[in-house]
């Protein structure tokens, strides 16, 4: 379960299970359970789209290709030709984004393949983020127990 929750923490975060060196310890495995905080943040979406119109790279897994492929109707090699480009280290796939910069499938308000999103959109801020993305997120925090799956 950990690995699904390991990033970074940053100074302009909080930290999501309390403070920043016993989440830190818990996830480089140096607490137990019993010395991990009970409860931690997560961030419920609001579908507010400004993660989606950020420039970056939104990394694509074989999963994550056959999923939105399915969605959309369309072949897996279809889906790679015609909404992704190889990543800037040649070790995988993108999502190509518009000429805006904001994701390929970002329509108006809404993601067009929402139901079959990348893993790494449906991550976003719980599992990854990036310096500054609590002033452009809409995200609500909600305390959750932290040894619930």
């Amino acid at each position: 379960m950990l690995e699904h929750m390991t990033h970074e923490i940053r100074s302009d975060e909080p930290a999501p299970t309390g403070d920043k060196q016993s989440h830190a310890m818990v996830l480089a495995g140096h607490a137990t359970p019993a010395q991990a905080p009970a409860t931690r943040t997560f961030y419920a979406c609001q579908r507010c789209t400004a993660c989606c119109r950020r420039p970056g790279f939104v990394r694509l897994t074989e999963a994550d290709i056959d999923r939105a492929a399915i969605l959309l109707g369309i072949a897996p090699r279809a889906f790679i030709e015609d909404f992704t480009e190889l990543r800037p280290d040649r070790c995988g796939l993108v999502l190509r984004n518009r000429a805006d910069d904001a994701c390929v499938f970002l329509e108006e308000d809404r993601c067009r393949i929402h139901d079959g999103k990348p893993d790494q959109c449906v991550g976003f801020p719980n599992t990854w983020n990036f310096p500054g993305w609590r002033e452009m997120c809409r995200a609500i925090p909600t305390t959750v127990d932290a040894n619930a799956s």
